[in-house]
């Protein structure tokens, strides 16, 4: 569906047409999730059969919780625009190299490989584009490689995408970072929050942009303090920033959500 839509005329469209799979970003599910009622989620239920998620890091609590509401799996898959098709998520939660079209590395900061079970930048080279084939680009996520081995039968090495794209990140003093990953287990498990976005300031300043849900049932003060004692236990410290209300985070043209930009440029900075 077009990107852009009233949130209202992309629910009433799903319901309409009554699809047996939806594939979409995370943060257009999260919206059918907060929109819908429970009435009109049984109503998709009786043809839905399959989500997929693509574009947006989805952690394993995230995926969990749209395949309860929703009702049916939910696989992920993870491609760029520069290579098509990286991985497939298969029902048993793997997300499965696509070894018969690409080559994926995971490379430290100085280009060597990592281990299997150690997190480190992907970088792929897609054989089958053959008019303009990319040799070991760099796509700037972060992953764990695996080896093969699933209850599906696939003999295809298995990845498992961690923090999110290298650059999305906002840097704390110290030259310490957090990364989308770590505001994703926070801000799209705790209850009273819809959708979130993350900015800091080339001052270095931290703000986060909460869209609530009403259904918990909380006011917005409630929410920030739990946000803000969630985070911190992660993190082991207390972070400095502001959290302020918004009705919608900010798309990009395509539809995606940028949920964490930082334009600090101080020491190590972004």
């Amino acid at each position: 569906m077009p990107a852009g839509q009233p949130d209202q005329a992309i629910k009433d469209d799903i319901l309409r047409l009554a699809p047996n799979v939806i594939m979409a970003y995370p943060v257009m599910l999260r919206m059918l999730l907060r929109t819908m009622t429970d009435t009109e989620l049984t109503q998709l239920r009786r043809t839905l059969r399959l989500v997929f998620t693509d574009s947006e890091l989805v952690t394993e609590p995230v995926r969990a919780l749209f395949a309860q509401r929703f009702g049916v799996p939910v696989c992920d898959e993870y491609s760029a625009y520069e290579v098509l098709t990286v991985g497939s998520q298969c029902r048993h939660g793997s997300m499965h190299i696509d070894e018969d079209r690409v080559i994926a590395e995971f490379v430290d900061e100085h280009g060597q490989p990592v281990p299997d079970g150690t997190e480190g930048a992907v970088v792929v080279t897609h054989y089958r584009e053959r008019a303009m084939p990319l040799i070991r680009y760099w796509l700037g996520d972060r992953a764990i490689p695996l080896p093969a081995g699933c209850e599906c039968g696939s003999n295809f090495r298995r990845m498992m995408l961690t923090r999110g794209r290298s650059e999305d990140y906002v840097q704390l003093p110290g030259d310490r970072r957090i990364y989308i990953g770590t505001f994703l287990a926070v801000g799209l498990t705790l209850p009273g929050i819809g959708e979130f976005m993350v900015r800091q300031a080339d001052t270095g300043a931290i703000t986060i942009s909460l869209v609530t849900d009403p259904r918990a049932g909380l006011e917005f003060d409630e929410i920030a303090t739990g946000f803000r004692a969630m985070l911190a236990g992660h993190l082991g410290i207390g972070v400095d920033l502001d959290i302020v209300p918004t009705e919608r985070v900010e798309l990009s043209a395509g539809g995606k959500a940028q949920l964490i930009r930082s334009d600090y440029r101080g020491p190590g900075g972004a």
